[in-house]
């Protein structure tokens, strides 16, 4: 990380896991405080997630080895403490950035998207994916490219499009998923930034917060401006989400884990 920062690197990120085998509060916390010193200026706290029906590979870790769901909750909740006490500003669900951080200034200032790398502030549309199994994202919706290795060389190597599979976003996935990035990205449903993008659909905007409320009673806080995520429970922004997925499927989810 010295030499990155002396060869003009800016802004570095490093990316944790927690819930990993064997793993254990003491340990993680070790661990968060090797990384804090060496001075990232953003990290990203991801929930390991052991599917080896999808991961062949993972059948070799031994299910009884990871910690619990309950211990998994405990250690993302002390790591999220121990990351705001060295001063980085917790983002979004699973992200912290130190103050003068331009994430942290996105989020601060709601100009805050989410990809499929996670939190960003850059305002692109498009997303290329490069690699066996990238997804790229376009205006138009999503292409992957091949997810074994042999089969995405042999796509480049006879000039075919690496993407072997892809999806056509409709209108209706356009605006369920500005709801759902409002929701993952500022916590809240703003009813003037919808309503700015999808000035026709009030009554539909209506009618999904009403749904939500009487979902997530709880959870949710209602005023004039939309709906908000309670904030001592930001991590229900996730249960929310899903339930405005309403195309999201059981089978279709790769881990259930908290």
């Amino acid at each position: 990380m010295r030499s990155l920062r002396k060869g003009g690197v800016s802004s570095l990120n490093i990316d944790l896991l927690y819930g990993l085998p064997f793993q254990t509060v003491e340990s993680l916390t070790r661990t968060l405080d090797q990384v804090v010193s060496l001075g990232p200026d953003r990290l990203a706290l991801y929930g390991y997630a052991h599917v080896p029906h999808v991961s062949k590979r993972q059948v070799m870790i031994d299910s009884d080895a990871l910690p619990g769901p309950e211990q998994r909750f405990v250690m993302s909740q002390i790591a999220r403490k121990q990351l705001i006490s060295f001063g980085y500003e917790p983002i979004g669900l699973d992200h912290f950035a130190l103050p003068h951080d331009s994430l942290a200034i996105a989020a601060r200032s709601n100009r805050m998207t989410r990809n499929f790398q996670g939190y960003t502030d850059d305002p692109c549309e498009t997303l290329l994916g490069f690699g066996a199994s990238a997804i790229s994202k376009f205006k138009q919706g999503f292409l992957q490219n091949a997810v074994a290795t042999s089969a995405y060389q042999r796509r480049i190597q006879s000039d075919r499009l690496a993407a072997h599979k892809g999806y056509q976003l409709t209108s209706q996935d356009t605006f369920v998923a500005a709801l759902i990035d409002g929701v993952m990205c500022n916590g809240a449903i703003s009813n003037a930034a919808i309503l700015d993008r999808f000035p026709d659909r009030a009554d539909e905007l209506t009618k999904v917060t009403d749904d939500l409320l009487n979902a997530f009673p709880d959870l949710l806080l209602a005023n004039e401006q939309g709906v908000s995520v309670r904030p001592d429970i930001t991590a229900a922004a996730r249960l929310i989400s899903a339930h405005l997925d309403s195309s999201r499927q059981q089978d279709h989810i790769h881990s259930l884990a908290v």
